[in-house]
């Protein structure tokens, strides 16, 4: 018997991640360009891994990327606080965050 080269359960990336490169470069184009993007598809299908690794990819080209997954997210407060972490997360530290944040707010 031949073993599943798929991942399921989980988010891959690396060489579980296979392929897909239309839909990758749909979607960096659309990032790139600000537009919106509905990406529907059934349960278990890679639509979180396809996101991250355009996420990955975009982070690597010098673009600026947050990631909230809001399964994670039971309120504005909760909302709030795991989008400022994800916006200071690149940054060496709260004090550069928070001048980051500063200068862009003024």
């Amino acid at each position: 018997m031949i073993d599943n080269p798929f991942s399921y359960g989980k988010t891959v990336d690396g060489p579980f991640f296979y392929g897909r490169e239309t839909e990758l470069e749909e979607i960096k184009l659309s990032m790139r360009n600000a537009t919106n993007l509905i990406i529907y598809s059934p349960r278990r299908i890679g639509k979180s891994s396809l996101v991250l690794k355009v996420l990955k990819d975009l982070e690597h080209e010098g673009h600026p990327v947050v990631y909230i997954d809001f399964f994670k997210v039971s309120s504005r407060e909760k909302l709030i606080e795991l989008y400022a972490r994800e916006v200071v997360r690149p940054m060496k530290g709260w004090g550069k965050g928070l001048q980051w944040i500063q200068g862009t707010c003024s």
